[in-house]
């Protein structure tokens, strides 16, 4: 389970389709499995393991590990373009990639094609999924 669970946060191919279910199982299973968890710990009022058990449900849903950075969430952003997003300064960060994918979307296109490597249709789904995110004021 563990294995799985790395394997799925790192975004790794598996190499056996049986794996692929396994995962499947194992993140359907671990989902119930921290809730009860979370209604344990809050009952007995243990505040470090119920934040604990939230990350680690967080990191379920996400698919991707708490630590990661948040622009690979998006489509087509991997680790190594992360880094050259980090990298440039200004679009290292999830909320920096929307407001210039929102404030002007072909320099950002532009900017992931020629400085960070990455081909123009992927590029273009990026920031095109940028501009759909919600926005909330607080």
């Amino acid at each position: 389970v563990n294995v799985l669970l790395q394997a799925y946060w790192s975004m790794l191919r598996l190499p056996i389709s049986d794996y692929v279910l396994d995962t499947k199982s194992v993140l359907e299973q671990s989902v119930r499995i921290i809730q009860a968890m979370i209604d344990v710990a809050c009952e007995k009022g243990y505040l470090t393991p119920v934040t604990n058990c939230i990350l680690l449900l967080q990191m379920i849903n996400q698919g991707m590990w708490n630590s990661s950075p948040s622009v690979t969430c998006l489509p087509d952003i991997d680790f190594k373009v992360a880094q050259k997003l980090s990298r440039l300064g200004n679009h290292d960060s999830l909320s920096k990639m929307i407001s210039s994918s929102l404030a002007d979307p072909k320099r950002t296109i532009s900017m992931l094609t020629r400085k960070c490597g990455l081909p123009h249709k992927k590029a273009d789904k990026a920031v095109r999924t940028c501009m759909r995110i919600p926005l909330l004021k607080m």
